[in-house]
């Protein structure tokens, strides 16, 4: 995410790799809009029987969401924004609006969905943020960003095509944390679930595995694959739930990252 304030922050992970340098110049800069190649509080609801099983807090336009795993989050459904700040107890509720409209309106993609996160820098209320563009499986940002945070995990990330695979994981990782309203059918799954077991039939043979690096044990592997087999069996009209949804984009964010860690269909790339 990037703040007004200059400074960077990112959805990471907590696993350090390196990957091989070469002798190409560094460039972790994330240009512009970059998906292609670059060329006030409101009460309570009424307590109904219906509300005291779909309960929903409304603050100003925001709609308080629960994760499945138990957090809160909140989405805008006017302006198709989404925040994880706290807004039972969030005093810049109209800056916060505020930031939403003008970045909306630089912006001029309806489609895409923002993330906002208030922070304070030096006393001031700042706002970081990123946008999800869903027909590219990316992030992307208004202004030219200084990747360095996000891609440090390689040395000399400069191809466009290996820092996408990075921007995908990070997408993978926006809709396990924010799930509401994204829908995954069947065959993605399947999909997951077959590029997971080509990975075990790696590790199956081979005494140094990728798959190692990824999944941890054989029988790790062999459970996640039972539980995608399980996701796609509980689906309804092909369509997989939200608790789903969380797992497999926890998943398909550790397969992207780890190809980025290994420079996936770049010239220099290695198996580990």
């Amino acid at each position: 995410m990037v703040s007004v304030s200059g400074r960077h922050n990112y959805l990471g992970t907590q696993k350090q790799y390196r990957c091989d340098a070469n002798n190409a110049p560094e460039d972790t800069s994330v240009p512009r809009k970059a998906i292609h190649e670059p060329q006030l509080v409101a009460p309570f609801p009424p307590v109904t029987v219906l509300n005291l099983i779909n309960r929903s807090v409304i603050f100003g336009d925001w709609r308080e969401l629960v994760h499945p795993l138990g957090g809160t989050y909140y989405y805008n459904n006017n302006k198709n924004a989404y925040t994880s700040a706290n807004l039972r107890n969030y005093q810049y509720l109209q800056m916060l609006d505020d930031f939403v409209d003008a970045s909306r309106a630089s912006a001029k993609e309806d489609s895409w969905v923002l993330v906002v996160q208030p922070a304070l820098f030096l006393g001031e209320q700042r706002f970081q943020y990123y946008y999800v563009v869903p027909n590219c499986r990316t992030i992307a940002w208004l202004e030219d960003l200084n990747g360095i945070l996000l891609f440090r995990e390689c040395i000399k990330p400069s191809e466009w095509g290996h820092k996408k695979l990075e921007l995908e994981a990070q997408y993978w990782k926006h809709f396990e944390f924010f799930p509401h309203h994204f829908q995954m059918v069947t065959s993605e799954v399947r999909g997951i679930r077959r590029e997971v077991i080509c990975y075990l039939g790696e590790a199956t043979i081979l005494s140094q595995s990728t798959a190692a690096s990824i999944f941890w044990t054989l029988d790790d592997m062999s459970l996640i694959i039972t539980q995608l087999a399980n996701i796609e069996e509980l689906a309804e009209h092909d369509l997989i739930p939200e608790t789903g949804i969380v797992f497999c984009c926890r998943i398909l964010y550790m397969l992207r990252h780890h190809q980025y860690l290994n420079r996936h269909n770049q010239p220099e790339a290695r198996l580990i």
